[in-house]
């Protein structure tokens, strides 16, 4: 893992701020792999709880490789200006039976890096 981004993390930018202005700190965190934009689309490939996509307003998991499905319609150069890396994932996690299954899957698609 090269990066994570979640506000209730004391190393993420805003965190004062989320501390601040916010109850809680939600189901969305976003990461970005010690990987390039193949193996980081194989790690997504390999998930099997979360569906893919970009509306994160369901009660299922979802995840996004954002250069691929959000920010598709920039060039590389553009996506780097703004920060959105090849390997930077958005997953929102949902009302899963049990957090056990969602960190097995993602151990196992973490494996094939």
């Amino acid at each position: 893992m090269r990066q994570v981004y979640y506000t209730a993390l004391p190393s993420h930018p805003h965190h004062a701020l989320a501390k601040k202005y916010l109850t809680d700190h939600g189901g969305v965190v976003s990461f970005e792999l010690e990987a390039g934009k193949k193996e980081t689309t194989l790690f997504v490939d390999a998930l099997q709880i979360p569906f893919m996509g970009t509306n994160f307003g369901l009660a299922d998991s979802m995840i996004e490789q954002c250069a691929i499905f959000t920010y598709y319609q920039l060039t590389p150069q553009e996506r780097v200006e703004i920060g959105i890396t090849d390997s930077l994932v958005r997953y929102s996690i949902g009302y899963e039976d049990d957090v056990e299954d969602i960190i097995q899957d993602l151990e196992q698609a973490l494996a094939i890096l």
